[in-house]
Parts: structure tokens; C-alpha cells; sequence
């Protein structure tokens, strides 16, 4: 799931000119927002009924397996990945970003909230491990990813808690960071 979630997101990234073009791309985002609405929910789903199925006792190690191949919202470093290789462009970062973050906070509330500003403040201090010059873009759109979840999606800014548990980011997109500080984007 988390793969082609974070990549349906590129749809709203996609170049329209005339007005056909324009037509065209607001159906296609349509039909992908409703696709990751529908896809976000099933996913929820599937994770409580996969914790359900666990045995007593069952340890964190098991709860957090579950968590980041199930959880939908483990999409959003695989979004923000593939966003910042495609475009520079802050206001169709925030508008795709918005694509994948409105049925993860629908359907997760305040708790997902929390978990998404983790996420996006861990992406912010790791490099891209895929090699290449990307980790400055790749920092910027994570950051931009906290800003937009923060505008859009935080109403009390008192009552929301922090997440306490691990984020855990895809090893083939993200590498722990010598110097998490030391790239700012100019």
C-alpha cells in the first residue's frame, strides 16, 4: 500500500496547459483522492483486525511490524520521497502532500496528527539513501509536510499530544544522517 500511495500523490504534480489538460488532470486527481480515501480506510481496517489476531502478550516488536505494513500512514515518507525528486514547486508539494494527508488525518484524528509531525521531523534530519544530491529537496518537503499538516489539520495546538513511539522510515529511501543540521535548503 505504501508504495503506490506515496506515488498516486505524483498525480496531482502533473503538468496541465489548455483546458482539456486542466479537465483531465482535476479528474485524475479526483479519482486518485477518492482511490486513497477508500484504500486509506481499508488499510486501518486491516491493521486492527491484523492486532486483533495477535496473540496475549504479544511484544512492541509485533505491534510495530504490524504497524508499518499495514498502518496507511507509513505512505507519507514514500510521498514525500517521490515529490521531492519530482518538483521544486512549494505549492504543488503542499497540494499533493494534501492528497495523501486529508484521509490519513480523516481516519486517524489527533493521534495521526501527532504521528505525522514525527514523521515529517524524522525525514527532516535523514539523506536520501538513494544516492544522488536530493537530501536538501528531500529535507525541504518533509519540513513543508509538517507546515501543511500544521495549517491544515491542527486546530489547538495545546491539545495536541506528541507521538511517543518510533517512526519508523524506509531504509531505501531514507539514511541516518551524519549531521542531521547541516543541510538548509537556500
Amino acid at each position: 500500500f505504501a508504495r503506490w500511495a506515496g506515488a498516486l500523490v505524483l498525480v496531482a504534480l502533473a503538468p496541465a496547459s489548455g483546458s482539456e489538460e486542466k479537465e483531465e488532470k482535476r479528474k485524475a486527481v479526483a479519482m486518485a483522492s477518492r482511490a486513497l480515501r477508500v484504500a486509506v480506510a481499508r488499510q486501518r481496517r486491516s491493521h486492527a483486525q491484523a492486532i486483533r489476531r495477535l496473540p496475549p502478550g504479544a511484544g512492541t516488536i509485533e505491534v510495530d511490524r504490524l504497524a508499518t505494513r499495514y498502518l496507511p500512514d507509513y505512505a507519507l515518507p514514500y510521498a514525500v520521497h517521490n515529490i521531492a525528486r519530482t518538483t521544486r514547486d512549494d505549492a504543488k508539494v503542499s497540494k499533493a502532500l494534501l492528497l495523501l494527508l486529508e484521509p490519513l488525518v480523516q481516519t486517524a484524528g489527533d493521534k495521526g496528527v501527532a504521528f505525522l509531525l514525527a514523521a515529517c521531523a524524522d525525514m527532516s534530519g535523514h539523506d536520501d539513501a538513494s544516492g544522488g544530491d536530493n537530501t536538501r529537496r528531500l529535507r525541504a518537503t518533509a519540513s513543508l509536510g509538517a507546515e501543511v499538516v500544521k495549517k491544515h489539520f491542527v486546530k489547538n495546538v495545546d491539545a495536541l499530544g506528541e507521538h511517543h513511539g518510533a517512526v519508523y522510515l524506509p531504509t531505501q529511501l531514507y539514511k541516518e544522517s551524519s549531521d542531521p543540521h547541516a543541510l538548509i535548503e537556500a
